[in-house]
């Protein structure tokens, strides 16, 4: 009776581990196939995509010719961003001399100067420390952890094209809006607002996709 219970249990175990193993066979052609049919997928519509960057490339380029005015006030985009630092540089020095005006009554005129100093300095030192090094490896770490959940290259390829295309077509948009809208933004500011906050709208959406 022991022995036909315990044959028993043996064939039922051998079934059970031959359905597992049949079981995990049809999961691995499942993903293989799977897998297979994603890359020939993305490596079609990748190639179509890298066709069309392209040709938004060249017609961008063609359109610039008859469009190229406002590429003339590029060069004052740069002057103006040496502006911004002479003005917050005068603004960091305003802010030392009233901190030195109201403490020189007080104490030692070198302490006056130096407390203001140190105090700015560390402030900077924290903003530079804090936002623009951290904030810069935080970018960073998101930029390379987005490229890393694709799984094949041509998948790569095809977010690379569109985010290329993204870019060009941005120049002629960023003309137009020049043009259109009566701001005092210079075109390559324009170019930069829609190409950067296009790209980053289109990754979030399709970041699991």
């Amino acid at each position: 009776m022991n022995e036909a219970i315990s044959m028993k249990n043996m064939l039922q175990a051998k079934i059970n581990d031959g359905i597992e193993r049949e079981k995990n066979r049809l999961e691995k052609e499942k993903e293989k196939t799977i897998k297979s049919n994603n890359i020939n997928h993305y490596s079609k519509v990748g190639s179509l995509t890298v066709a069309l960057s392209l040709y938004c490339f060249i017609m961008t380029i063609l359109w610039l010719i008859e469009h190229s005015e406002p590429l003339k006030t590029i060069p004052k985009w740069f002057s103006s961003r040496g502006e911004n630092i002479k003005a917050i540089w005068n603004g960091i020095i305003a802010i030392h001399t009233w901190a030195y005006n109201l403490l020189e009554p007080y104490m030692n005129d070198f302490i006056a100067k130096a407390i203001p100093f140190i105090l700015l300095l560390a402030l900077i030192g924290a903003f530079g420390y804090f936002v623009l090094w951290r904030g810069f490896w935080v970018l960073l770490d998101k930029w390379s952890e987005l490229w890393s959940h694709y799984d094949y290259k041509s998948q790569k390829l095809l977010k690379a094209s569109i985010t290329v295309a993204i870019i060009t077509v941005s120049i002629p948009l960023a003309i137009l809006l020049v043009e259109v809208i009566p701001l005092s933004l210079n075109v390559l500011s324009w170019w930069l607002i829609l190409s950067v906050g296009l790209n980053v709208i289109y990754h979030a959406i399709t970041y699991r996709l």
